[in-house]
């Protein structure tokens, strides 16, 4: 599968994405001494972790590329059973921790999704 491109939910190409785009599958996320390196701000972030310890693994790695005009898309922060200990507890020690001012973009109780911008 071509990293620079975004697939639909039938598997067909929905979005070429710039050269300068990478995606990381949850199965093989960057490393921290990957992540040392990189300083290009990220843009854009779709969060589907669902747990807490993992949300908060991603959002640590990314720390740094975390800028004020960044979107995270959090696939699973509201409307679960337990949605106050999973994302949405990562995401605000996040931003207790980083000092971060965002704003909620969209909200979906039907979908569970969160997107925020980085302000």
């Amino acid at each position: 599968m071509d990293i620079r491109v975004a697939y639909s939910n039938q598997l067909r190409p929905a979005v070429v994405l710039p050269a300068q785009a990478r995606r990381y599958a949850s199965a093989d996320p960057p490393s921290p001494p990957a992540m040392a390196g990189l300083s290009t701000p990220v843009r854009f972030m779709n969060i589907d972790c669902d747990i807490y310890s993992s949300t908060k693994t991603i959002l640590e790695l990314f720390t740094k590329q975390i800028v004020p005009g960044t979107v995270i898309v959090f696939d699973e922060y509201i409307g679960n059973l337990n949605w106050r200990e999973d994302e949405f507890k990562a995401f605000q020690e996040a931003v207790f921790k980083q000092g971060w001012k965002y704003e909620y973009l969209c909200f979906s109780f039907f979908t569970n999704q969160v997107v925020v911008r980085i302000i």
